[in-house]
């Protein structure tokens, strides 16, 4: 006996033990490896079976067979004749090939999800299944017939699968949820680019790498949301014959670049922090700069585009002078404290300082969506800020609370769309869970109106990273229903975690939007006190138009604010075209 047919036969025992199991009455528990039946269906969720006989199931009914050595879950459709049946999986093209009736080993009757526990019993469940398997059915009628009837039976699946949405909400949710594409590469990458990743984790993305997942694609995500390096390490760990060797050689080659890029940054940044320490200036060092060596323990796993470092004003002149000493400098020659100046308030504008080595830092004086509308004061930022070393010098972070604001902020600011910024977010919350004042943070949230922000944020991390986040904190940052409705039908948050090259980036007029629906209570004061805000920067001084665009007071056009219509024109555009994008 080889050592194939020894594994084929142990199989084919544990599935004669498993239905003997259903028979007496057991419910067992399996755990979905694939993403077939995707979204009702999806790995890691458990699935509890039943015995069933062939004769009663129904169309649409999700059941569990035996193909080869694997356990198969699909949909049941009908019975072709006394000997086989038919199925599909929800997220493949076309019906499966017949399937013989002893293969047959139960009915799933609940899903239990992260978030939700499906209960496929109910009559709302049923109806639902229902629905489905004769939407699948007309589908599958129309592949063979002329144009008018395979566009009825193309609008009949449609409007099947719209009543479908319609009578279960449940249903309604995990359709919203779907994402066409890429959905095992993103699945890999979700699992790998853990900090740590555990022998479960292990078998789950060696079965993910043996349903055909495309390498290229997986490389392109993984660079394209700065998760590469972290793949890398985490996969040259595992010596695993599932992973191809170039795939693996285009990873090291990027870790080496990332490596040598960031060494240089940080080598510019302890320049920088010495000279700081030097005079007794005080900095905090916010987002990747700061979690490198706190969280991932080597700076090369976290990739940086610039470093972003809060200060406080009246420092800034000695700071500049820092910065001109090490050879740093804004190539457009704007200062900050002269654009505040001028504007008669804080700007949401970056200007970054480059030397010859291409490290880029940008100088904040506020959190800009953390502080907006509301700029008055800053001062707990300083006063609970954390010791910390950063390229073996000391400075500051962020308390607990006010990171896990800030990075949930960044979130949104990148349209819930960069794959390391909630790595980031997920392993700081798992690093220090049982240090984080979840009371205080829910207050200063609120106090924020930044709610809004960090409940998605956290329902995100909760729904789709595996955070262990307590429900009843997520119950007491939830939105109202007018928050809630517009943030989601403005912003599709379920379109999330992954940027990919050929998706349109969110820009900024919809982001200004949400913030504002999560910020604003509007009441008259608030109201007001934006709409000065908003006229500020819309229409700001003169001097501020002349600096910022480099052009002599006296030769100002007549039309002077040209260049800030303009700019409102264009996102007023852009963000119709969201609009339109959303609703069609």
């Amino acid at each position: 006996m080889n050592i194939d047919e020894k594994e084929r036969l142990i199989k084919d025992e544990v599935v004669i033990l498993l239905k003997e199991g259903i028979a007496k009455g057991r419910h067992p528990e399996l755990q979905i490896v694939s993403h077939s039946m995707y979204p009702i269906l999806k790995i890691s969720d458990k699935i509890l079976l039943k015995e069933v006989q062939l004769n009663n199931l129904s169309c649409g009914d999700i059941i569990v067979y035996k193909l080869n050595e694997h356990l198969i879950a699909h949909r049941f459709l009908y019975l072709q004749d006394d000997n086989f049946f038919i199925t599909q999986g929800d997220n493949t093209q076309k019906l499966d090939l017949p399937v013989n009736k002893n293969s047959l080993v139960g009915k799933i009757v609940q899903i239990d999800k992260k978030d939700i526990h499906l209960n496929l019993e109910t009559k709302v469940w049923r109806f639902t299944n229902f629905l489905i398997g004769r939407a699948f059915l007309k589908e599958a009628k129309a592949l063979n017939k002329n144009i008018i009837i395979k566009l009825i039976n193309l609008l009949e699946s449609q409007f099947l699968k719209i009543i479908a949405k319609f009578v279960n909400p449940e249903y309604r949710r995990l359709s919203k949820k779907k994402e066409e594409s890429l959905h095992l590469e993103k699945e890999f990458l979700k699992i790998c680019s853990q900090k740590e990743i555990t022998n479960q984790d292990i078998a789950i993305l060696k079965t993910i790498a043996n349903q055909g997942i495309s390498w290229d694609w997986l490389f392109i995500l993984a660079e394209y949301n700065s998760v590469a390096p972290i793949l890398y390490i985490n996969l040259s760990s595992l010596n695993a014959d599932f992973i191809p060797e170039d795939f693996l050689e285009r990873l090291k080659n990027n870790y080496t670049e990332s490596f040598l890029k960031t060494a240089s940054v940080y080598d510019d940044i302890s320049k920088l922090l010495k000279e700081f320490n030097a005079r007794g200036l005080k900095t905090i060092m916010l987002k990747g700069c700061s979690l490198g060596e706190l969280i991932y323990q080597d700076f090369s796993l976290r990739p940086m585009k610039d470093v972003d470092i809060l200060v406080k004003k009246t420092d800034w002149p000695q700071i500049k002078e820092i910065l001109t000493k090490l050879g740093f400098e804004e190539k457009r020659g704007l200062d900050p404290l002269i654009l505040e100046t001028l504007m008669g308030g804080p700007i949401d504008f970056q200007l970054c300082y480059e030397n010859k080595r291409d490290t880029r830092l940008e100088f904040k004086f506020n959190i800009f969506i953390l502080d907006f509308p509301d700029f008055s004061s800053t001062d707990n930022y300083w006063n609970e800020a954390l010791d910390l070393v950063v390229a073996g010098n000391e400075t500051l972070g962020l308390s607990l609370e006010d990171q896990i604001l800030h990075l949930s902020c960044r979130l949104i600011s990148v349209g819930f769309r960069n794959l390391l910024w909630f790595c980031d977010l997920r392993e700081f919350i798992q690093h220090y869970q049982n240090k984080i004042d979840w009371q205080k943070l829910i207050i200063k949230a609120k106090s924020k109106r930044i709610d809004t922000i960090l409940y998605y944020s956290l329902l995100i991390l909760k729904e789709q990273m595996d955070v262990n986040v307590a429900q009843e904190i997520l119950n007491s940052l939830k939105p109202n229903l007018l928050k809630k409705w517009l943030f989601e039908h403005l912003y599709s948050y379920e379109s999330i975690l992954f940027k990919t090259p050929y998706e349109i980036e969110w820009p900024n007029p919809l982001i200004a939007l949400c913030v504002v629906f999560g910020k604003l209570p509007f009441t008259l004061k608030d109201i007001k006190r934006f709409l000065i805000y908003m006229k500020k920067q819309i229409f700001p001084p003169q001097e501020y138009i002349s600096y910022r665009y480099k052009i002599l007071e006296s030769g100002l056009p007549k039309h002077s604010y040209y260049f800030r219509v303009k700019k409102l024109l264009v996102r007023l555009l852009m963000l119709g075209r969201i609009i339109l994008g959303r609703l069609f």
